[in-house]
């Protein structure tokens, strides 16, 4: 299928034009050094901008960023999304089956959930797009596979990092829900996958997920099996990010934690304010914050390393963000699944997978 819509899109030998192109705040001081003073050739009803990560600023600094890429929008009077939701959510609304999109960041595979080819791309080669209406791509190197899990989406994803896809195009094919296959098509691009579309394929392998696993500090390309850190103290647990705040995550989450009183402190920042309501109108939201959760808004700030939840560099924290990097959020931080975190929270420890299981 991936040749299918690359053909599509061909406009000569090498040369392709996307259908999409969605822009965010977080890397468009960056994408600015490229294109300030210059006109934008590519059509600029097909491009997306959102505000997701200064959600809403924390700094002047933020601010100042804020209100130079709101004059870019205006300017080109771009459709434009300010602390709505995560960028890759919103565009969940705009992705369809066929259409070949490219995102200003790297987990822009999240939209192969709907069936189209989408992939990152840096502030050079968005760049190149803007000004020029099309993009050079060398031919892909493709493999199929069919994935055999039970788990969630995170944990099928961790797994996937693990075995690792990178700079191959991936069409994938697994029978879960839609909530799930968005977290992993989102997750591809830590396992280093330049596009991650799901469709019905005759696959080169069969990948089977079969525990929980999690991602040590700074070492996320290595996640080990889950009872390895049981026991382990937190102090702080974050449910959020175009991984883990989606609204299947938060219900996970709060039949985890049960209007318990928590051990740990609980972050939470649902994808999107429509994930936010729903949650809110059904009842989740309440059950956490009774449990004592923080309830953050709609942001990447928290995931990013941006603001909101950094931890002192002697604490440790369970963040359902495969981005872990030593130093992003402060201290050591473990990357897992909503219910992990919701777990560690509420029993102030990294659980087991047995008591995952027996708090469900």
């Amino acid at each position: 299928m991936i040749d299918e819509i690359l053909e599509a899109h061909r406009i000569s030998e090498g040369w392709y034009r996307p259908d999409l192109l969605m822009i965010h705040d977080g890397n468009y001081p960056l994408l600015k050094r490229y294109i300030a003073g210059k006109e934008i050739v590519f059509p600029k009803e097909r491009i997306i901008a959102v505000a997701d990560h200064f959600s809403p600023p924390s700094k002047v600094e933020h601010a100042e960023f804020i209100d130079d890429f709101e004059r870019f929008v205006r300017d080109n009077g771009l459709e434009y999304h300010r602390f709505m939701g995560i960028s890759h959510e919103i565009m969940m609304d705009h992705a369809e089956k066929g259409m070949f999109i490219v995102g200003l960041d790297s987990h822009s595979t999240a939209y192969g959930v709907k069936g189209a080819l989408s992939m990152g791309s840096g502030a050079i080669d968005m760049a190149y797009i803007l000004l020029k209406g099309k993009m050079w791509l060398d031919r892909p190197r493709i493999r199929r596979i069919r994935i055999e899990s039970t788990m969630s989406g995170f944990d099928t994803g961790l797994h996937m990092i693990a075995r690792g896809y990178d700079n191959l195009w991936v069409e994938m094919e697994w029978d879960s829900g839609f909530e799930d296959r968005a977290t992993l098509s989102t997750m591809m691009a830590d396992a280093g996958a330049a596009s991650a579309l799901h469709t019905e394929v005759e696959p080169d392998e069969t990948v089977y997920a079969e525990e929980m696993l999690i991602g040590p500090p700074g070492d996320i390309r290595h996640p080990v099996s889950l009872n390895e850190y049981a026991g382990t103290t937190v102090d702080q647990a974050f449910i959020g990010s175009c991984m883990g705040g989606r609204y299947g995550d938060l219900k996970r989450a709060a039949d985890i934690v049960k209007g318990e009183e928590l051990r740990a402190r609980l972050l939470v920042s649902p994808i999107s304010m429509s994930a936010y309501m729903k949650a809110l109108n059904d009842g989740i939201i309440e059950r956490l914050v009774r449990a004592g959760a923080v309830i953050l808004n709609p942001s990447c700030g928290t995931c990013a390393g941006i603001d909101k939840g950094m931890l002192a560099p002697s604490e440790k924290g369970v963040f359902t963000t495969t981005r872990n990097a030593k130093g992003r959020h402060g201290g050591q931080v473990f990357s897992a699944s909503p219910e992990v975190a919701a777990a560690s929270a509420l029993l102030g420890r990294i659980p087991s997978e047995e008591e995952v299981d027996a708090l469900r």
